[in-house]
């Protein structure tokens, strides 16, 4: 089964490594946003199986994207991860507290992030419990 994954970030550079790191993985495709509101847009209109959501988007924090993703009944439990070179522990933790599921500073090792990844999208979610 194909995992579908959107990345918002801007950075040109940051989208051409994602693009190399997730294509060791034959069962994921990517799409790309630019900004907070074209992710948000594109998650409403056909929620993804996770979000990789850079901090520092053109329009908004990534952090306000978390909020709007689980105000909205789409996409309140899509998984995602934060992938920032940001890495004050203020930060982190309040990211995490706005509803991010993992956080991965940049630069990141390949290897850290697919395991990051794994354990977001396999972890069980409360409905998954008897």
């Amino acid at each position: 089964m194909t995992m579908r994954v959107l990345y918002l970030d801007d950075n040109p550079s940051n989208v051409k490594l994602m693009r190399m790191v997730l294509s060791l993985r034959t069962d994921v495709e990517l799409s790309v946003a630019a900004d907070g509101a074209g992710g948000l847009e594109a998650a409403r209109a056909e929620p993804p199986d996770l979000m990789l959501i850079d901090l520092y988007l053109p329009d908004m924090r990534g952090d306000e994207v978390l909020r709007e993703l689980n105000g909205h009944a789409a996409t309140a439990r899509v998984p995602t991860i934060v992938v920032s070179a940001e890495d004050d522990q203020k930060v982190v933790r309040d990211t995490l507290q706005a509803g991010a599921n993992a956080y991965v500073t940049k630069p990141f090792k390949v290897t850290e992030l697919l395991d990051v990844i794994d354990k977001v999208v396999l972890a069980p979610t409360s409905e998954d419990a008897p």
